[in-house]
């Protein structure tokens, strides 16, 4: 078995994670209300009152449902837009790289768990040790990726 887990993360370190069975549907309902209301809105309020941030989700349909939409805008959430946000590209998302390393240490020297309580507290702890540096690299330069998915595509679009 295993658990879907959402967090937001950025320079500043990673939000307080939503982490639920895998296969329960994150629709857009619970998807604005767990992740983004209860999660990534106060991890922006505390960290990035700047605006020195962009929202990069991946292409989950209810990642751009108009109530999520609805929702990013009515409280200014910088993000990238559906049409600027590449598809089969994971790898270009920060976040995907993190997910891939979280990973690699949930399951380090061979460790598996015993039932999705103890894999839960598993994966928190490792969110929770996992090294601040590598979270600033792999979130620098993002704006930068973007941009050029942007050039990309307009490139391509013109051939």
């Amino acid at each position: 078995k295993k658990l879907l887990v959402w967090t937001a993360m950025s320079p500043a370190g990673l939000s307080k994670p939503f982490i639920v069975p895998n296969g329960l549907a994150i629709n857009q309902e619970i998807y604005v209300k767990e992740c983004l209301r209860a999660r990534l809105l106060p991890f922006i309020k505390k960290h990035h009152l700047n605006d020195n941030y962009v929202f990069w989700p991946d292409l989950a349909s209810s990642h751009y449902a108009e109530s999520t939409i609805d929702f990013l805008c009515e409280n200014s959430i910088n993000h990238v837009d559906k049409l600027d946000n590449p598809a089969n590209v994971p790898e270009i998302r920060p976040i995907e790289r993190f997910w891939a390393l979280l990973k690699a240490d949930v399951y380090k020297e061979g460790w598996e768990a015993k039932d999705l309580e103890q894999l839960q507290k598993r994966i928190i702890l490792c969110m929770k040790q996992f090294d601040r540096a590598t979270i600033q690299k792999l979130t620098s330069g993002v704006r930068t990726k973007i941009d050029n998915v942007r050039r990309f595509d307009l490139v391509e679009n013109k051939k």
